[in-house]
């Protein structure tokens, strides 16, 4: 980590040799502050592994580091303030241990391991790591690096062969030392001799084709030292023990299968493996076999010579391509089958040149690789070629006679014979009757065959078992077997039949042989070694008083006798020889020759562990040999840790304890004098504690149903040789390798199972037991369950759907989606989100695990129907649109769907429409209430509607269009004249509507209580008003509007005194007053409010008041009695 300084890490030694002043609160020696970091050092690096005391105040802190720092001046400390002390940084804290620490390579020296970066590291950086490491027995951990290193793999170095160490790994930073990650098991220093290498054979690189029914002998040659443990694996499976036959020896392992089938074509994959390393290939394998016949042949037509011919392919090709096919035709009149097409690609052919009249079948073979197909397929119908009435009359041939006397076309040669070797004569004759045929039929009979005999010195030779003939075609020969010199002469073969006879004869001389000395190495090897004594003797087995002759590499020896001892030096190498003289005539021819090899240095035994492992355990049984590879009859001398041991053989059997553990060598001697030198050491380890045997499911389901299939493996970390012992509920099953596959799985399979490891025959060993896996087998498929959001079969266009599938047994499931039977997703959750119309259907979902090898049962349909969003209706409630003021009225608004799932909202002219003393709504505002309509509530009415569950929104309605209008307006009217004003005490009123000719009728008010009056007119005396109140009047009727707003008051006064008489001046008013009424109009003000109403003409009909006067007598009628 830049810019921090990395601990030392120190011996256990010298951390004892150092004595520190003060303790320090560090858990680990490691993790002590640096007294050795420089003054220089910035503060931040040199506190990076030194905390404050955890008793020491800030102030105290500062304040030592202000005392170690120079002087101030004295300004500076009486101006300033004192900082304040910072927040101390939290505690740094240890990373987590270092991940999977493992061995990556291992010799007699050196030890490499490496590991993954822990997992959690903190805050802090990480500084480095430190490899430790202690023998096996001891306490004592050594650190393997002086400075921390930042890699994930380091190199132990300097180590001792034959020691058994365990290794952890320390991760650094800030916070101290990790937890150690450790290796599972010691690891023995020795050295790995050749990692394996398999060596494939080039015609196995590719795929390997082989017949049904024969047989396979593969080998695999290989590398590796010490001997390799292989393995061979089927299609990612064990190999059937039964079909398949495997055995291995130090350089190669071979596959053979007697009998090959079908069956046995797959992928091969063979393992070889040496401790750790291990190299891998695979072999294809291919069976094959003739083809079954095509599926069907059909004749399509027939036409003139020529008929047209179709098949179809076979169902079985052999377990290889179809390379072609042949096509017979059979005349139905012979039966007999003629090839018409041979190695034939198409799969229809037009079978030309028939004969006329005749009837043909027609059979087609399949053929590849193999060959043809042992049955075919015939046609059932038969292409007729019809006569065009041509008889052929053949022509008539007289008989030829072909008989001729025997003529020796090839005669006997004169030879030469070897005593005891078989010799053979030979000639050839031809003549007829013997191999003469006319018209495919023998012309002779059995007298007229011709007659062959053999002579020896004119004398026939007969029966004699010495001597075989035979005659064959023409072709004749005598083999004379083991002849002797008594079988020489002359030999004649002589041939006779009816038309005459002939003879040919030789000379066979037959010779006797010189014999052959037999040389013989009596006391010696092929390969000796300076020193040594080797023997040799020549004899001759046939009579006697020989004298003999030695040769080295054909090069003549002083040494005369029949036996020869020589003591070895380098230039006694060569190639040794004999011969044998008689009377100094009869030589005889050299004998064989027998190198003889001399080496100077002499050889290394080796030395090799047939049974065992560097790590065993107390009470197995452990077997060495020690052999030399030159020449033989060595003797054996064995020793442990260089003490030498009772033994004497090349091979030892130790039943191991605790005290023999060691290094186990070997050394050979020959004759008493020869020593080989010392082999190499084999260090046995022997432990106390058992392996560790542990037990894994694939997949690791505890509930698994009916078809699935599961794998256990039995997994023993420490070396290999294991036999795998496995039991289910405590009974033992017939299984022996480390994994023990179930396809399918039934019910009958349930049970707890366990493992355990076995290794050794004669004294076997066993592991404990692994832990129970139990395993429980449903007999029904699972079905699975489907839950919706919103849970509803109906949605409308632009929702969203989300179904969920899972299965409540188990797990592992991967899940399928189907709708309307086809496959929609893969997920165990299905979300459509804004739905359309091709969204509906049945939704149903499947679960499968296992690479979808076991699927459940398909859960129940679900269907979802989609809709679109309906378009509310707005509806009149009430009967009409046109109201006037205080009409009530109605309106509805509805979709085509359930009236209860919506709610509404609505709007007039644009904005929403809110509850008020007028307008009221029901409970989910489906209907509007207006109950006294007034010129606020005009406008065009629509509204939308809202799902009251889920946010779905309509459109807004078509508007409808709500009329008010203004009632008429009834007024009074004065009928009576003003020219009778004065001379009457009565006053005739009328009501009537303005603007409108409607019929009306009409009810009056006095003083705001209606009058039994329904007519338009209605007089006012002082009888029946003495206290002349306000008069209003209101129009009604039978249509509509009902009735009219009611009219403006008018009140009548008291008649005043016979002697009050106006002014007839007073009756009208003057310009001034009309011209302030006009301003006064203009303005907003009525003239009538404040001016006395004028009495018009008397021609006048009728006269409007208004009664609007504030004042008690303004707008009163005065009328006088005259």
């Amino acid at each position: 980590m830049p810019g921090k300084p990395a601990p030392v890490m120190k011996s256990p030694a010298k951390k004892a040799a150092e004595k520190t002043p003060e303790p320090v609160p560090e858990p680990e020696p490691a993790e002590a502050p640096l007294a050795e970091t420089p003054a220089e050092a910035a503060p931040v690096e040199a506190t990076a592994f030194e905390a404050p005391t955890e008793g020491t105040p800030p102030a105290e802190r500062q304040a030592e580091d202000t005392s170690a720092s120079p002087a101030a001046p004295a300004e500076a400390v009486a101006v300033e303030e004192p900082p304040k002390a910072p927040t101390p940084p939290p505690p740094a804290v240890p990373t987590s241990a270092p991940l999977d620490v493992s061995v990556d390579d291992v010799n007699d020296s050196s030890l490499t391991v490496k590991w993954k970066t822990p997992e959690n590291i903190g805050d802090s950086s990480l500084a480095g790591y430190t490899i430790e490491y202690c023998k096996d027995g001891t306490s004592d951990w050594i650190v393997a690096n002086e400075e921390l290193t930042p890699a994930n793999r380091y190199c132990i170095k300097n180590l001792t062969t034959g020691d058994l160490l365990h290794v952890r790994v320390v991760a650094v930073n800030p916070g101290g030392r990790s937890e150690p990650g450790t290796l599972a098991q010691p690891v023995p220093i020795h050295e790995i001799l050749e990692r394996p290498k398999i060596r494939v054979p080039r015609i196995l690189r590719s795929r390997y084709v082989k017949k049904v029914g024969e047989q396979i002998n593969l080998v695999i040659p290989f590398l590796g030292k010490p001997k390799p443990a292989v393995s061979w694996l089927k299609d990612g499976q064990p190999l059937d023990s039964k079909r398949v036959n495997i055995r291995n020896t130090d350089k190669d392992s071979i596959l053979f299968i007697r009998t090959a089938q079908r069956d046995d074509s797959g992928v091969y994959e063979i393992t070889v493996k040496v401790d750790s390393f291990e190299d891998k290939t695979t072999l294809t394998l291919q069976i094959v076999e003739r083809p079954g016949p095509p599926a069907s042949v059909k004749l399509v037509d027939t036409w003139g010579f020529n008929a047209a011919l179709e098949w179809s392919p076979p169902k079985d090709n052999g377990n290889t391509d179809i390379t072609g096919y042949t096509v017979q035709k059979a005349d139905r009149k012979t039966g007999d089958w003629f090839m018409v097409l041979e190695h034939y690609h198409r799969l229809s052919a037009t079978i030309s040149d028939l004969v006329m009249g005749n009837s043909y079948s027609f059979r087609v073979f399949a053929e590849n690789q193999v060959g043809i197909s042992e049955s075919s397929a015939v046609t059932k119908e038969v292409a007729t070629i019809q006569k065009t009435g041509i008889i052929y009359k053949p022509p008539e041939y007289p008989e030829h006679d072909f008989s001729e006397a025997p003529k020796f076309t090839t005669p006997l040669n004169d030879r030469a014979a070897t005593v005891g070797y078989t010799t053979k004569l030979l000639c050839s004759v031809r003549g007829c009757p013997k191999t003469c045929t006319v018209n495919h039929l023998s012309v002779f009979t059995a007298s007229d065959k011709p007659k062959i005999e053999w002579l020896k010195n004119q004398m026939v030779i007969g029966d004699d078992p010495k001597f075989r003939q035979i005659s064959n075609q023409g072709i004749c020969s005598l083999e004379i077997r083991k002849p002797c010199s008594f079988d020489g002469g002359v030999y004649t073969c002589r041939a006779k039949n009816a038309q005459g006879e002939a003879a040919v004869s030789c000379k066979l001389e037959v010779k006797q042989k010189r014999p052959t000395p037999s040389l013989t190495r009596n006391y010696g090897f092929d390969l000796m070694y300076v020193g040594e004594m080797v023997n040799f003797t020549c004899t001759v087995d046939v009579a006697s008083d020989w004298q003999y002759k030695w040769f080295k590499d054909k090069n003549p020896l002083p040494d005369k006798g029949s036996n020869i001892s020589i003591t070895l030096g380098t230039s006694n190498a060569g190639k040794y020889s004999c011969a044998a003289i008689r009377g100094g005539k009869t030589l005889t021819d050299s004998s064989k020759e027998i190198v003889q090899h001399v080496l100077e240095k002499r050889p290394t035994p080796s030395l090799t562990r047939n049974y065992g492992f560097d790590l065993m355990y107390v009470g197995e049984m452990v077997n060495f040999t020690c052999t030399v590879d030159v020449a033989s009859d060595w003797q054996y001398k064995w020793f442990k840790d260089k003490n030498p041991l009772p033994d004497k053989g090349s091979n030892i059997s130790i039943t191991l304890g605790t005290s023999n553990a060691g290094k186990y060598s070997c050394a050979a001697i020959r004759g008493g004098k020869t020593l080989t030198d010392s082999s190499k050491e084999i260090v046995q380890h022997v432990l106390d504690n058992k392996p560790n045997v542990k037990l894994t499911q694939d997949p690791e389901y505890q509930t698994m149903f009916r078809g699935e299939s599961v794998t256990f493996k039995c997994d023993i970390k420490v070396f290999s040789g294991w036999e795998y012992l496995w039991y289910k509920d405590d009974k033992p099953l017939n299984v022996s390798l480390n994994m023990y596959k179930i396809n399918p799985v039934q019910t009958s399979n349930a049970g707890s199972y366990k493992c355990r490891g076995k290794r050794g025959s004669d004294q076997p060993f066993f592991t404990d037991f692994s832990e129970i896996k139990d395993l429980d087998i449903k007999a029904e498929q699972p079905e699975p369950s489907i839950t919706r959001q919103p849970d509803t079969d109906r949605l409308y266009t632009g929702e969203s759907m989300s179904y969920e599938c899972k299965v409540e047994i188990s797990s592992g499931w991967d899940y399928q989606w189907y709708k309307d039977n086809k496959i929609h997703s893969h997920s165990s959750h299905l979300k459509i989100l804004n739905v359309s119309a091709i969204s509906g259907g049945n939704y149903k979902c499947m679960a499968t695990r296992q690479n979808k090898t076991y699927k459940t049962q398909f859960s129940g349909n679900n269907t979802l129907n989609i809709s679109e969003i309906p378009v509310p209706i707005l509806k009149q409630s009430s009967q009409y649109l046109d109201v006037f003021p205080t009409e009530t009225v109605k309106l509805s608004c509805a979709t085509s769907s359930e009236r209860t799932d919506w709610t509404y909202t609505w709007y007039r002219d644009g904005e929403e429409v809110q509850a008020d003393d007028t307008v009221t709504f029901d409970s989910d505002k489906t209907t509007l209430t207006i109950n006294s309509a007034s010129a606020s509530h005009r406008g065009d009415y629509k509204c939308s509607g809202k799902f009251k569950s889920r946010p779905v929104l309509t459109r807004l309605s078509p508007k409808v269009q709500l009329h008010v209008y203004e009632r008429p307006q009834a007024k009074v009217t004065l009928l009576t004249g003003w020219s009778e004003v004065f001379s009457t005490d009565t006053l005739l009123l009328k009501c009537e509507v303005e603007n409108n000719n409607d019929v009306w009728n009409y009810t009056w008010f006095k003083a705001e209580t209606p009058i039994s009056l329904l007519s338009a007119k209605h007089a006012v005396t002082p009888q029946n008003d003495p206290e002349q109140s306000l008069y209003t009047c209101q129009g009604i009727r039978t249509g509509r509007p009902s009735y009219s707003k009611p009219s403006n008051s008018f009140k009548t006064k008291n008649l005043p005194n016979d002697e009050y008489k106006p002014d007839e001046a007073n009756l009208f008013l003057t310009m001034a007053q009309l011209k302030n009424c006009a301003e006064e109009e203009e303005n907003g003000t009525i003239c009538s409010e404040t001016i006395p109403l004028p009495i018009s003409r008397e021609e006048d009909q009728d006269v409007k008041t208004e009664n609007n006067d504030k004042e008690e007598n303004n707008g009163g009628l005065v009328s006088f009695k005259q």
